[in-house]
């Protein structure tokens, strides 16, 4: 169609609909601006729309860009579009202004032109589904190549899925479009299923990113790695919630093969590079293949240099810096020790103030010191962390990840640091670490076993010193409550 040939809006009366529209917003960002009317209309509106048709009759993939500033005359020119009697210019200017981003069409017309779009040969055309799939990621607040991620909003990721799946039903099965939305679907359950420790989420997936692969097209290399991506994401998820060494597997294969797909210069390398080395990671803590930890630790170096520690993406920044900091304590030179140590500080240094991050930072720090204490045995780093630990557990509300493990590890600090002096005190500090723990955590935390356990060897390590009955009594009911939690969770 041309808007010269005799039906709906002319250029000429869009031309002063927007003429209109810039008069108003310039006028609004500068009340004593003096406006010349053909100016506007030549180097505003015309700037905007003398792109809009090839002379193939095919719209200009610059006005898909340049459409995007035209956010701000939407209450001044799209409702007027959408009242015209004729609107068969209109309701394509409102298909290219969708598929660019769909909350620029007005409201009073948007369902329409979605159904329009959804019944026509428009999935042919990748543009219309990657506008439902940017709908989608806006309502979850994420998109696979977003940097960080997704957020911890199980409710807008749930509404994402929703759009998503009405979108499928759309969609012809084989196309890259359909492909593409199955994929995008996929991500939004296998981050819920993160938050929410939903199998189920994981397990349509996975579903969704095989079938997505099976029908892969040529010239949709995008597609596929995306797919490859979030099934290795939804098998991960999976073998770390019932430990199937098959889901590591395949997840470690699909996620190398991700990451060996993903140019460097694509904003979602760094994660599924991260996402590879914690495969690895996962893999050397099952079978304890040291060449795991080596490839591990390569490949979070790789995605730590690829980011600016100080940036907007300084969260996730911190995030592979911890994970790299396990690795080496895992690996356990001397050298690997101190790295360790000094990227802990770095992250507490950039965390924000009382902030979880913040938290997590101070207790990688102590975990570092501790560990570099056991290697070279100087009381000083067990000092420093049994000084920064607790601060960083103040950081953290219970029941966020990490939190009951530190507590656990706090207790076990105090009787190495017994162990190393002897000072009676110090099992007194182990024992009122442990006692807060266990009425922070609850009966289902399965830290709560190992934690009693040495509850009670603390005990009994005091008794041995003073000989008071209080502690051995305390020593058994101690025992006792863990090997009933050990045998009732066997059950």
């Amino acid at each position: 169609m041309s808007p010269h040939d005799g039906g709906g809006l002319g250029r000429a009366e869009l031309l002063g609909l927007l003429a209109e529209a810039v008069r108003a917003f310039l006028v609004a960002d500068d009340p004593t601006m003096v406006l010349d009317d053909r100016l506007i209309t030549e180097a505003g509106p015309a700037g905007v729309l003398g792109a809009y048709w090839h002379p193939s009759g095919e719209p200009d993939i610059d006005l898909m860009q340049a459409m995007a500033m035209l956010r701000w005359c939407r209450a001044e020119v799209l409702p007027a579009l959408a009242a015209a009697a004729d609107r068969r210019e209109a309701m394509r200017l409102f298909t290219m202004l969708y598929a660019t981003d769909p909350a620029l069409v007005p409201a009073g017309v948007r369902e329409e032109v979605r159904a329009a779009v959804q019944e026509g040969p428009w999935d042919r055309d990748l543009e219309p589904v990657r506008a439902w799939v940017r709908e989608a990621e806006a309502l979850a607040g994420c998109g696979d190549s977003q940097p960080g991620g997704c957020p911890s909003d199980p409710a807008g990721l749930a509404g994402a899925a929703g759009l998503l799946r009405r979108t499928l039903a759309g969609l012809t099965p084989g196309r890259e479009s359909h492909q593409l939305c199955q994929v995008m679907l996929a991500h939004c359950l296998a981050v819920h299923a993160e938050l929410t420790g939903r199998l189920t989420d994981a397990a349509e997936a996975a579903q969704l990113c095989r079938q997505a692969l099976a029908a892969q097209q040529a010239g949709a290399e995008d597609v596929q790695v995306r797919a490859l991506s979030v099934l290795g994401q939804a098998l991960f998820f999976r073998y770390l919630r019932i430990s199937t060494p098959a889901d590591l597997a395949e997840a470690h294969r699909v996620l190398a093969e991700a990451a060996r797909l993903t140019p460097g210069t694509d904003q979602a390398w760094p994660e599924r590079q991260a996402r590879y080395a914690a495969a690895h990671l996962a893999r050397f803590e099952l079978a304890g293949d040291p060449d795991d930890l080596d490839e591990a630790i390569a490949a979070y170096r790789l995605v730590l240099g690829s980011r600016d520690p100080d940036g907007p993406e300084h969260a996730m920044h911190a995030t592979y810096a911890t994970e790299l900091g396990r690795a080496l304590r895992a690996r356990g030179s001397a050298a690997d020790l101190n790295e360790a140590v000094h990227l802990a500080q770095d992250c507490v240094r950039a965390a924000p103030p009382e902030t979880g991050q913040h938290g997590q930072a101070l207790i990688s720090l102590a975990l570092a010191l501790a560990a570099r204490y056991r290697s070279a045995g100087a009381l000083g780093d067990l000092d420093r962390a049994l000084k920064v630990l607790p601060m960083g557990l103040a950081g953290l509300a219970p029941g966020e990840p990490g939190h009951a493990a530190a507590q656990v590890t706090l207790v076990g600090l105090w009787r190495e640091r017994f162990a190393a002096t002897g000072k009676l005190s110090d099992l007194d500090s182990a024992i009122w670490a442990g006692q807060a723990a266990a009425q922070l955590l609850g009966e289902g935390e399965a830290e709560l076993p190992s934690l009693l356990h040495q509850l009670a060897e603390t005990f009994r390590a005091r008794f041995a010193l003073t000989a008071d009955p209080a502690d051995e009594r305390e020593a058994a009911g101690a025992a006792r409550r863990a090997a009933g939690l050990i045998v009732g969770g066997a059950r």
